[in-house]
């Protein structure tokens, strides 16, 4: 997932190493891949490996949280982000580059494909 304070910093640092070690041709930056069949496939495959034969009554699907400013500032239009309580329900053009968003994706992803109701995972930020 995208997230402005990790990604961008990342992204700065790596883009100065390139250039001083005259490599900034050779950099190639990957976009997130949440959405990406392989890694959903394989997390659905992980999920479904380690639930095995194990009895719960509720998922939760806990993801590292960010200040809400910072899932803000990506919202050029300043009218989608946590500003409708279905913000996230979609990845749309105005957060597109939401982590937060991009975070329930992956979760509803991962509920259709290990055939969980909504009602027995949710979604939380540390």
């Amino acid at each position: 997932q995208y997230a402005l304070s990790s990604t961008e910093t990342w992204l700065a640092d790596a883009r100065a190493a390139a250039k001083r070690l005259g490599l900034e041709r050779r950099l190639k930056v990957i976009p997130p891949f949440y959405r990406r069949e392989e890694y959903l496939s394989a997390l659905a495959r992980n999920f479904e490996r380690s639930l095995k034969g194990v009895e719960f009554d509720h998922l939760l699907l806990s993801f590292h949280g960010l200040p809400e400013r910072h899932v803000q500032k990506l919202d050029l239009s300043e009218s989608h982000c946590l500003k409708k309580s279905n913000c996230c329900d979609a990845i749309v053009t105005e957060n597109k580059r939401c982590y937060r968003a991009q975070c329930y994706y992956v979760a509803r992803e991962l509920g259709r494909r290990l055939n969980f109701p909504a009602d027995r995972y949710s979604v939380s930020f540390q």
